[in-house]
């Protein structure tokens, strides 16, 4: 295993407590993977000491840094990613609408692709490839399909929890029940996915539900799903895992009774006791600012109204559109707010918010460096493990309709611009990071309308990073440079047996990789 292939154990970081709202901007330039350059602060290395059992080593290191320059370097062909295309006997349309991981199991949704059923026909509507990774490249494992032919545009939404997998289908047509649409659910045995529950629509009449299936989230035995329903527009309905099957629980709409076109429900996200729920359009305090509102879930399956967050913008007269994009790991809530402007109109922000023991507050705003104007940076985005991925769609002519940039949370809770990730060699990757999934090290971004290079024909791809590619791998603290503090970081995974100070990919931790860190720092990160 090479250096810069070597698996980093994110959760294993100490964490700073967050200072002040800032923003982060870092230089980038070229194409393709691309690293952020860091600079190299001079300091004299600590004496390592590595314990096993009560016999200590002690491991006094010398270095020498070496100066940097300030361009961008390419990933290396090894690094380059893995384009993947629909498997055979199917019939492909729009390959990567969505994507989604587990961090073993890797989906990826084709809304209006068909595959071959029993009898040599097609399927219905929507097919749900699965896929497992070897040796750094996805393996197909298995085809999901809607048990009954039919327009069932199964797989327009995908989320997974451990063994635990959720799939939505706008128009799927229940043998006993007229109301279209809803979802299925599957788990995972150790081979194959099984379905093992279906959510259908709750007849609440005089409501009309529609579009139910457009967007699907699921924890621990609780659902959500929203439907076009209520007083004001669309509200959320949740649903209950009970010995029964899955069950309506509740219909949420917005506590201060936002109008239609606000789009409450449109986006929605939740984890542990929190769920989000963003009205992008919502104009209460300015137009089109947009606004989250946030909920914790109750012993009994409720969801409680906490807080609603307003735009940071607000109210300023600035169209932001806040909530757009929601992406939540535990313990960041980003918000993108893609029309949102600062050093030009509309090139897009990601907000990111903290739970201080009261309120979810504002931490940071982050941007990217040499954003240009309708950028709209923060449409789409994903997070897990210290990752965040947003989807600005800002082309890159001859390649693709979109960017999806890479952010990281540091040593120190800050999070900051760490790779652009571009599809090589150019294909034409159109619809390119409407969905992306990451596991903390891989990342996979959806390309719909990708073309074929040999037909010409825009049927649809996948595309597979290896952030380690990306990485600086002496930067162990993920701050942006080269400090005495990355080795202490190395001392701690060392004297700890953690494998992140693995530097010569052996699979032991000796004096050897003692010697691979040194010159990793010494090298810098060009």
């Amino acid at each position: 295993m090479s250096l810069g292939a070597r698996t980093r154990r994110h959760s294993q970081r100490t964490s700073i407590p967050a200072r002040a709202p800032e923003t982060s901007r870092f230089g980038r330039g070229g194409s393709g993977f691309v690293w952020i350059s860091r600079s190299v602060s001079l300091a004299t290395p600590p004496v390592f000491g590595h314990t096993t059992g009560m016999k200590t080593t002690i491991l006094p290191i010398a270095f020498t840094a070496v100066a940097m320059g300030a361009s961008l370097a390419p990933a290396q062909p090894a690094c380059e990613p893995q384009r993947i295309v629909t498997p055979p006997d199917t019939s492909p349309f729009s390959f990567g609408d969505v994507v989604a991981t587990n961090g073993r199991q890797w989906l990826i949704s084709d809304t209006q692709g068909r595959a071959l059923c029993s009898g040599g026909f097609f399927c219905g509507l929507g097919v749900v490839y699965s896929y497992e990774m070897v040796d750094g490249q996805l393996v197909h494992r298995q085809t999901l399909t809607p048990p009954s032919p039919g327009l069932d545009f199964y797989g327009h939404s995908l989320d997974i929890q451990g063994n635990r997998l959720i799939v939505g289908t706008l128009n799927y047509t229940w043998p006993d029940n007229p109301r279209k649409g809803g979802a299925f659910v599957y788990e995972y045995n150790g081979e194959e996915w099984v379905e093992v529950g279906q959510i259908q629509k709750p007849d609440l009449e005089p409501v009309r539900l529609t579009d139910m299936g457009v967007t699907t989230r699921m924890r621990d035995g609780l659902a959500m799903l929203p439907a076009g329903a209520g007083t004001h527009g669309r509200a959320i309905l949740t649903f209950r895992e009970t010995a029964e099957g899955w069950t309506y629980h509740e219909m949420i709409e917005s506590p201060d009774g936002l109008p239609r076109e606000a789009r409450f429900g449109v986006v929605l996200t939740m984890g542990g006791p929190w769920a989000f729920i963003a009205a992008p359009n919502d104009s209460t305090r300015t137009r089109g600012g947009g606004s989250v509102y946030v909920y914790r879930r109750e012993a009994d399956d409720t969801l409680a109204f906490v807080q609603k967050i307003d735009s940071p913008d607000a109210p300023l007269e600035r169209v932001g559109e806040f909530g757009t994009g929601l992406a939540f790991d535990g313990q960041t809530l980003a918000v993108g707010a893609p029309s949102a402007s600062r050093d030009v109109l509309a090139q897009g922000v990601v907000f990111t918010f903290r739970y201080d023991g009261r309120a979810w507050v504002l931490d940071q705003e982050l941007v990217v460096a040499g954003a240009a104007e309708l950028e709209g940076m923060g449409w789409f985005m994903s997070m897990r493990d210290g990752v965040l991925l947003a989807y600005a769609h800002r082309s890159i002519p001859g390649i693709t309709d979109g960017r999806v940039y890479t952010f990281r949370r540091g040593a120190d809770g800050r999070w900051r611009e760490a790779a652009l990730l571009v599809p090589n060699p150019p294909v034409g990757a159109m619809g390119y990071g409407y969905s992306s999934a990451t596991d903390g090290r891989f990342v996979l971004v959806g390309a719909a309308n990708d073309v074929n290079p040999v037909t010409a024909r825009a049927y649809g791809a996948a595309y597979l990073f290896d952030l380690a590619c990306t990485d600086c791998a002496a930067d162990l603290d993920y701050d942006g440079q080269l400090t005495i503090f990355d080795y202490l970081a190395f001392q701690t995974a060392f004297g700890t047996g953690d494998m992140a100070a693995d530097f010569d990919g052996d699979g032991e931790l000796t004096i050897f990789d003692f010697l691979a860190f040194q010159t990793a720092f010494a090298l810098g990160c060009e």
